[in-house]
């Protein structure tokens, strides 16, 4: 495990679950192997679990509605992650991954199409009155949907909002990283902006 507290928790649980039991399956070999073993023991909850990865590492339950489906089943499926570590339950309708890294690979397990088709539908359903609060959140999802010239714009405000809140190197990074999208586009196709 070399000394990763998480790894060695993930190897004690294949253990644990293979114990004595004919064709239960190995313990991983890998880290990634072991988050990915947490995700499979979650069975039709997994689904769930990668689609809410998405939204980032921490999220609420009002943020379901943003990814669509039943938010009934998928509430379901997330009281089944948090009954198996995979997700914490911090109150109030919040939940959070248990490990960045968890979080990580649900997300990485995803097809990169569909992952593009969830942002999207995040980016579409945003809120307004938050998109305000926290432009950043947009651009990102507006970048991993595939819409640079919108995710630009929103980096932009982003940088705007932190430098008016005097968080100067922020906003700097912020501003870079609209140029750098604004530097991969043909802007003569895009509209005024």
């Amino acid at each position: 495990s070399g000394g990763v507290p998480l790894y060695i928790g993930a190897l004690t649980r294949a253990a644990l679950d293979s114990a004595g039991r004919p064709g239960a399956p190995s313990v991983p070999a890998t880290l990634y192997d072991s988050l990915m073993a947490d995700l499979d023991r979650l069975g039709p909850a997994r689904v769930s679990v990668q689609r809410c990865s998405v939204l980032g590492t921490a999220f609420s339950t009002d943020d379901l509605d943003l990814l669509g489906g039943s938010a009934a089943v998928v509430r379901a499926h997330l009281d089944v992650a948090v009954a198996n570590g995979v997700l914490l339950d911090e109150g109030q309708g919040n939940l959070r991954f248990a490990h960045d890294l968890t979080a990580s690979a649900a997300y990485e397990s995803l097809l990169r199409s569909e992952r593009a088709a969830l942002h999207a539908r995040v980016a579409e359903h945003f809120p307004p009155d938050r998109a305000r609060l926290a432009p950043e959140q947009l651009a990102f999802h507006l970048e991993a949907a595939g819409r640079p010239f919108e995710a630009a714009v929103a980096w932009r405000r982003a940088s705007t909002k932190s430098n008016s809140a005097s968080r100067h190197a922020e906003a700097q990074q912020l501003a870079r990283r609209a140029i750098m999208l604004l530097d991969t586009i043909d802007l003569a196709s895009q509209p005024d902006g």
